[in-house]
């Protein structure tokens, strides 16, 4: 049995994509979080997958994790569906204006963003895009140790309000 898949002129072990999927759903499932966000940069820059193609793929797959999670929630009974609704409602035409500008920024060849130009080629997102996701990914998880320090040197310097005993002032 051939354990490789063809993926826009790519092959790709079927065993690396499970494992990949497998990973990716674990971590979502852990912090509550669609996975998109890490399996994108990771099909493209790990498995060699094409952009335009991992980006699908993330979609696809975050559908699914969108599913699981809001009938999990639904059954736990912490889901709102007025909310869910509003937020559908904003979303589909933020992803049609984010589509448009996207094609805009493309067409214009460099955007100027602080005097400086940027190009805004695919070529130039294909390489910076999926090392920016996982910079994303990454900062809350350097950062959070750092913040728990922070948190307990503030509460550490506060007065304690409930002391466990106190001494009788001598006489």
């Amino acid at each position: 049995m051939d354990w490789m898949l063809s993926v826009g002129g790519v092959e790709v072990g079927i065993v690396w994509l499970a494992a990949l999927g497998c990973s990716v759903g674990l971590i979502a499932g852990m912090f509550g979080v669609g996975g998109g966000f890490l399996l994108i940069p990771l099909l493209h820059m790990v498995l060699n997958v094409p952009l335009a193609i991992a980006i699908g793929s993330g979609l696809c797959q975050t559908i699914a994790t969108a599913l699981g999670s809001l009938l999990r929630y639904r059954k736990l009974g912490h889901a709102e569906t007025r909310l869910d609704l509003l937020l559908i409602g904003g979303s589909i035409p933020g992803v049609v204006l984010g589509t448009m500008l996207l094609e805009t920024l493309s067409d214009m060849g460099s955007v100027n963003v602080g005097g400086q130009g940027h190009p805004s080629s695919p070529s130039h997102r294909e390489r910076v895009f999926p090392s920016r996701l996982l910079q994303c990914f990454s900062h809350p998880l350097v950062q959070s140790p750092r913040i728990d320090r922070l948190k307990h040197q503030a509460r550490a310097a506060l007065p304690n309000p409930h002391p466990a005993h106190r001494e009788p002032p001598h006489r």
